[in-house]
């Protein structure tokens, strides 16, 4: 049976829940699929403006900062905004950056934060349908 998201707010813990079971960890995108859901879910970015992150938007000497800076570029409403990281969302970075170097991707200032295949920006439609492939 599928579960249906809310779409208009956050998922409700038990919908994350089984969202998370559903991921292959072992799989080869398994990982950054299951950190990506967490990070969205604990930062409250939208996916356009997730995969457009680069690794110096959210980290700083390979340390998690505390608040990623959203530029009006890649905003949905053209306004700029500070989002805070909690800790989990902090952890999300830690463990992304992990994965990006076990990979061989780089993780140099400017490259993705979640990067594709041929080491570019992952496109929110894929990023999109990883996510619905779960439900």
């Amino acid at each position: 049976m599928r579960t249906k998201l809310h779409y208009d707010k956050h998922p409700e813990d038990w919908e994350l829940k089984r969202l998370l079971a559903g991921i292959s960890l072992r799989s080869t995108w398994g990982k950054r699929t299951y950190l990506m859901i967490v990070f969205l879910c604990n930062t409250g970015l939208r996916i356009g403006e997730m995969t457009r992150l680069t690794v110096e938007d959210v980290a700083w000497e390979g340390e998690p900062r505390e608040e990623v800076f959203v530029s009006h570029a890649i905003t949905k409403g053209r306004k700029s905004r500070a989002v805070p990281f909690n800790p989990v969302a902090k952890e999300c970075v830690r463990k992304l950056l992990e994965f990006n170097e076990e990979r061989g991707f780089s993780t140099r200032p400017q490259a993705p934060l979640f990067p594709w295949k041929s080491h570019g920006f992952l496109p929110s439609r894929e990023a999109e349908r990883e996510i619905q492939r779960l439900r």
